[in-house]
């Protein structure tokens, strides 16, 4: 977690943008595994990853403003996966498709890096 902050302020010190990414998923870490260490109801799913790494570009599309959709659609999506399980009665008709997504998610990533890959610029 140090090293990451350590990153953050260095990229916002030196105006250099490019190692917020990195910064920012590095304190997430941190922050997710203290949370983990020390707090009795933090979300221990596999789900909190992906959110970090929508987090992180959020934070560096404030700066960059670049990659917010790829932000704003990771971070809603598997937030909404880290609390699916909290829904309320009337939402239960989601538990199939976040059930195929909690079963699936290696191949969706995989399907989407091919596709940002071979996207044309």
């Amino acid at each position: 977690m140090i090293t990451g902050i350590a990153l953050l302020l260095h990229s916002y010190s030196t105006k250099d943008y490019q190692h917020i990414f990195g910064g920012t998923f590095i304190a997430g870490l941190g922050i997710h595994f203290h949370g983990l260490q020390h707090t009795l109801n933090w979300p221990d799913h596999w789900a909190v990853y992906p959110f970090m790494i929508g987090i992180s570009f959020l934070i560096r599309s404030f700066w960059t403003k670049s990659q917010l959709i790829i932000g704003v659609i990771l971070t809603g999506g598997f937030a909404f996966i880290i609390f699916s399980e909290r829904i309320p009665e009337w939402l239960h008709w989601i538990d199939h498709p976040t059930g195929f997504l909690d079963r699936f998610w290696p191949i969706t990533l995989i399907l989407l890096g091919f596709y940002l890959l071979n996207k044309k610029r």
